[in-house]
């Protein structure tokens, strides 16, 4: 339902915050990495549901304010995908950046 995404919506834009607060102060690894498959998943299932939203709108002539409504929706819904999708990338290169950084410490010590 429209609800259900306006919820969700909200959930991964909060949960943006708290990644980017994570990421900042280098929170906890593994907490960092259960925030981000969560939210992944999450913007899975909103994107599952804005789908079939669209074609049920189609399907039974959704009202014109539901239309508004859902084309809102999906514009709010692709701003706080890309910028979950910009704070799981940076989160990525974070990690894989950390491993080169530690072998080059190694090497350092030999």
């Amino acid at each position: 339902s429209l609800d259900d995404v306006v919820k969700n919506i909200g959930i991964i834009s909060r949960n943006n915050g708290v990644l980017a607060g994570m990421q900042a102060s280098g929170d906890d690894a593994r907490e960092l990495r259960t925030l981000l498959q969560d939210t992944g998943a999450l913007a899975r299932e909103t994107s599952e549901q804005l789908l079939s939203l669209q074609r049920g709108q189609h399907a039974s002539g959704m009202p014109a304010r539901q239309r508004t409504m859902l084309n809102k929706l999906n514009k709010d819904f692709e701003f706080v995908l890309r910028r979950f999708q910009q704070l799981a990338q940076s989160s990525a290169s974070d990690s894989e950046d950390t491993p080169r950084q530690t072998q080059s410490d190694h090497s350092l010590l030999q």
